[in-house]
């Protein structure tokens, strides 16, 4: 006969799986997030993403993910996070000067950074 201790060990051998967040941080997918950004930002990254694994682990899903899934991971989650949208482009449209301005001084500096 089965109790409820029995019926909830897969998930707590799961949850007590997960890898601290000590480990991940030494996982190789890191090593160019954490010289690019500051740890604290890292660190909150790998917290997050173990939070979503015992998350989904106490959903019933009982796939432990490993350290360098849970990495690799944080790694993208903190790109997508933090790496600017903006990119150059050029405004082919015609107008770059509104005409009801007329003679605009434009200083070097802008012009420079028109050209670009």
């Amino acid at each position: 006969m089965l109790d409820s201790n029995s019926a909830q060990h897969p998930v707590s051998a799961a949850l007590r799986s997960l890898p601290s967040v000590d480990r991940v941080l030494a996982e190789p997918a890191l090593s160019a997030v954490l010289e690019r950004w500051p740890r604290d930002l890292v660190v909150d990254a790998v917290r997050e993403q173990i939070e979503q694994a015992r998350r989904q682990l106490t959903s019933g899903d009982v796939a432990t993910p490993t350290r360098a899934e849970i990495a690799s991971d944080a790694a993208r989650a903190m790109t997508e996070r933090w790496c600017s949208s903006l990119r150059p482009v050029i405004n082919a449209t015609g107008v770059v000067l509104h005409t009801n301005l007329g003679r605009a001084p434009v200083s070097d500096r802008a012009a420079a950074a028109m050209s670009r």
